[in-house]
Order: C-alpha cells, then sequence, then structure tokens
C-alpha cells in the first residue's frame, strides 16, 4: 500500500506525493516545480492524511443476530434429539426369532381367522407409536428453531440496515 507525503513549498502551502513518486517533479498550486525527495528521505516529511471513500461499515451485532444464534443452536438440539430417536427406533422381532410359546400364541390367533395384533407386536406397536410421538417432538424442535431464526434474521436485517441507512444521512 503506497504511503501520501505532503511536500512543503516555498509558498507555503503542501503538495500530497505518494512514495512511488520518489525523484520525480510535482507542480504546485502556485506554479512552482518541486523534485520529490528520494524515499529515504520521503519518510522524515509529515504523511498526508488519508481521503478517499469511507470504508464500507457493516451492520454490527444487534440482539436480532443472538437469536438467530438461538434458533440455529435449537434446531441443532432438535436434530440430535430425532437423529438418537430414529438410531433407537422399534424393530420387529424376526419370526425364526421368537419363542415356541410365543409362537404357539400366534397360531392360536391365526387359527381363530380374526386379525387382532399379535401378542408379539403389542409391544412393538405400543414402542412405534411412542417412537413417532418423539420423532413428531424433535420435528417440532427443528421447526421452530429455524422459525426463529428466520424471523429474527430478517428482523436483524432490517434494524441493520436502516441503521446504516441513519448512519449515511
Amino acid at each position: 500500500m503506497t504511503t501520501n507525503y505532503l511536500l512543503p513549498c516555498s509558498c507555503g502551502k503542501t503538495v500530497a506525493v505518494r512514495d512511488t513518486q520518489s525523484g520525480q517533479t510535482v507542480r504546485c498550486q502556485c506554479g512552482a516545480e518541486l523534485e520529490v525527495p528520494t524515499r529515504q528521505r520521503l519518510h522524515e516529511l509529515e504523511q498526508a492524511p488519508v481521503e478517499g471513500p469511507p470504508a464500507a461499515t457493516r451492520p454490527g451485532w444487534n440482539p436480532a443476530w443472538g437469536i438467530v444464534l438461538l434458533g440455529v443452536l435449537v434446531m441443532i438440539a432438535g436434530g440430535v434429539f430425532t437423529y438418537f430417536t430414529y438410531q433407537n427406533r422399534p424393530i420387529l422381532s424376526d419370526v425364526n426369532q421368537i419363542t415356541p410359546w410365543e409362537s404357539f400364541l400366534m397360531w392360536q390367533s391365526l387359527r381363530t381367522g380374526v386379525r387382532l395384533p399379535e401378542l408379539a407386536e403389542v409391544p412393538y406397536l405400543e414402542a412405534k407409536r411412542f417412537y413417532h410421538q418423539k420423532l413428531g417432538i424433535g420435528l417440532a424442535i427443528i421447526a421452530v428453531g429455524g422459525l426463529i431464526a428466520a424471523i429474527s434474521a430478517v428482523v436483524g436485517w432490517t434494524a441493520g440496515s436502516r441503521a446504516a441507512r441513519r448512519r449515511t444521512t
């Protein structure tokens, strides 16, 4: 990055020069030609104030962004809960793994012809119902976290842009 220095003139005014102009000649407003000193001597001169467009300021942190972070954390917690719920889902036991007594009871229920849940299926169906409830809770937590994050992001974005507009006017 180049640095600007103030080169004094005999008229009392100063001319802003860059360090890349060392050894060249510049003209003052009074018309006098000034030779820019070498880089080593240029550093002995006073530095010119930095001019140019103001740096773009990004909107600062506001409470809405904190709530966005909270919403994202709630979504992550819901995702972890849903993942572990899915990993522990109930699995219906294989027919080859049931006990002889369960096999006899299953044969009795099939012999009657009425298709009620078999004795081996009742605990599975209850566990499956509980699993679906837990899965629904996990997905609801994710949805609530997403809504919190989305609404807070919109509020934070509009508040930040309003604050930036107020600073520029």
